[in-house]
């Protein structure tokens, strides 16, 4: 058996979809699979025999940098400003360009 840790994804005839691997253990004859389908992330739990488990493929994974700057900037300052509330309740108050006096602070965020 390939060197197959968590974290890994792969193919074969027993999905639909490529599995990501949560655990894997080798016994005997057989390997217990346990993990994920990719895209709807179904559960899988199975028990494969070593001979059908060398019939499966690792699913390569590239990274492409050759987005334009611009978006890719523009979709990190998006999820800034999405989770930007949750740490700072005052956000609009520290974004704006008003300066608002201390009883009006009080009274809208007291």
């Amino acid at each position: 058996m390939e060197p197959i840790k968590s974290g890994t994804i792969i193919k074969g005839s027993y999905w639909p979809e490529p599995v990501e691997i949560k655990f894997i253990e080798e016994s005997g004859e057989y390997v217990h699979l346990v993990g994920a389908t990719k895209y709807s992330k179904n559960h899988i739990d199975q028990i494969i025999p070593i001979s059908e488990f060398s019939k499966f493929k690792l699913d390569e994974y590239q990274t492409d940098f050759t987005a334009d700057p611009l978006k890719v900037f523009l979709a990190l300052e998006t999820t800034r400003y999405r989770f930007a509330s949750l740490y700072d309740p005052l956000i609009a108050m520290n974004t704006s360009k008003v300066d608002p006096l201390p009883h009006q602070i009080e009274a809208v965020y007291s």
